[in-house]
């Protein structure tokens, strides 16, 4: 299996490995990285083609930490995917038709659902579930896991998640198809190909500082300027609660 922690010492669009010898990369990521996160089992180049850093600061600021994104191919395996995506379908089997827009505007033609309690799944789902939130070493209080099924023709329009219901992390397992996940700032832009079974983490700078789409137009759908089908997605979200403090 493999791992990606986003190097931001890149900042036009040529490819990351014109601009970084890997083995720098690596020492970079495993130093910078390793008393942060739990999940290390293999860096390498290979994994840089997932992400396109459009414009990036080559130090980390207060406004971007590098260290604040992670994505990882094939977190699951394709049986572990189908038998997510089951009992998907079945938490939204109520939901018999995609709804046109959000109650805030954000996202269009999608399904969602908010699972508490993964009874009588919880042998098959719950494991996977802690996989991925044992990629923390914060101690974190988790809030239910929010799915979301954006339909063939829907989008996600630019925004931050609202600050107010959740903390500093945002864990996205991605089901189904690959997308493209676009990041902004005032100043700063990057993409991500999240493809089906992978997972990404956005915190701190990242999750305040940027919003990210999922854009609703074929011709936008890109990455790297190569078009992408639009198909059925579905994404489970993992957020960790608020802390009263804050």
């Amino acid at each position: 299996m493999k791992s990606l922690l986003y190097k931001s010492a890149f900042n036009s669009k040529r490819s990351i490995l014109q601009l970084c010898k890997p083995s720098t990369i690596i020492r970079t990521y495993l130093s910078s990285t390793i008393n942060n996160f739990e999940y290390y089992e293999h860096i390498d180049s290979e994994n840089l083609k997932y992400i396109d850093p459009i414009n990036v600061p080559s130090t980390p600021n207060e406004k971007f930490n590098h260290k604040d994104f992670l994505i990882i191919p094939d977190f699951i395996t394709k049986e572990e995917e189908e038998m997510l995506v089951a009992k998907s379908n079945f938490k939204l089997r109520r939901m018999r038709h995609y709804e046109d827009s959000h109650f805030d505007g954000v996202i269009q033609n999608y399904k969602e659902v908010t699972v508490s309690d993964w009874a009588p799944f919880q042998n098959e789902v719950n494991p996977i579930l802690e996989r991925a939130k044992s990629l923390i070493k914060d101690p974190i209080n988790w809030l239910p896991t929010h799915i979301l099924d954006l339909g063939g023709k829907g989008g996600i329009d630019p925004h931050v998640d609202n600050i107010q219901a959740s903390g500093d992390y945002i864990l996205g397992l991605c089901l189904l198809s690959d997308s493209v996940i676009v990041f902004k700032s005032e100043d700063y832009h990057f993409e991500v190909l999240a493809k089906a079974r992978s997972l990404y983490m956005q915190r701190k700078t990242i999750r305040y500082n940027f919003t990210h789409a999922i854009p609703t137009l074929p011709q936008d759908h890109k990455f790297k300027d190569v078009l992408l089908d639009k198909n059925r997605r579905i994404s489970w979200m993992l957020r960790d609660m608020k802390p009263l403090s804050k």
